[in-house]
C-alpha cells in the first residue's frame, strides 16, 4: 500500500471522498459508493426499479488530439431515469453513484470536422431543476442557479439507464 503524506493534496481530495461517500443516504436523491462495477450494476438496477440496468459510456472511436474539434451529427434521447457513477480520487477504484430527480440522458454523435478525425459517441446529461444544486457545480459547468444545464459524461463516467 502506498501512502498519502497527511498534509498533501491527495490526501485533501481522499478526504473529501470519504465525506462524500459517507453522507447519509438521501430519499430524494438515493446515493453511494462502490469500489466494483457489479455492485454499482446491483445498486442501479435497484434504484431504476428495471430487471438490468444498461450501461452508456461516453467513447472515442479513434485517437483524439487535445485540439479535436467536432460537429454534431445526431442526437438520441436515453431516459429520464438514471444512475451516473463518477470516479473518486481514493488510492484505488471508487465510484459515487446516484439517481438524481429532473434530468434527461442524451446520446450524442460527434463528427470530427477534418478527415480521420476519430469518431465520438458521448453521452450528455442535462439537468432541469438546479435551485438546489452546491455553488461549487455552477462554476464547474459554468451555469446560473435555477437554469438548464447540459453537460458531457466524460470518458470514465457510466450512466446506468
Amino acid at each position: 500500500m502506498r501512502w498519502i503524506p497527511h498534509d498533501s493534496m491527495k490526501a485533501k481530495e481522499v478526504a473529501d471522498t470519504l465525506r462524500s461517500c459517507g453522507k447519509l443516504v438521501d430519499k430524494e436523491e438515493p446515493h453511494m459508493c462502490f469500489s466494483s462495477r457489479e455492485a454499482m450494476s446491483r445498486f442501479a438496477t435497484r434504484e431504476l426499479g428495471v430487471s438490468g440496468a444498461r450501461a452508456a459510456i461516453t467513447r472515442i472511436h479513434g485517437n483524439e488530439t487535445p485540439n479535436s474539434m467536432y460537429i454534431v451529427e445526431q442526437v438520441t434521447q436515453l431516459n429520464n431515469n438514471v444512475v451516473p457513477c463518477h470516479p473518486m480520487d481514493f488510492p484505488y477504484e471508487v465510484f459515487y453513484c446516484h439517481r438524481p430527480k429532473e434530468v434527461q440522458s442524451l446520446r450524442v454523435q460527434l463528427k470530427g470536422l477534418k478527415d480521420g478525425m476519430p469518431r465520438v459517441t458521448a453521452i450528455a446529461m442535462c439537468h432541469m431543476n438546479t435551485s438546489n444544486w452546491d455553488t461549487q457545480y455552477f462554476e464547474l459547468l459554468d451555469g446560473k442557479c435555477g437554469e438548464l444545464i447540459c453537460h458531457y459524461m466524460p470518458t470514465n463516467y457510466i450512466m446506468f439507464y
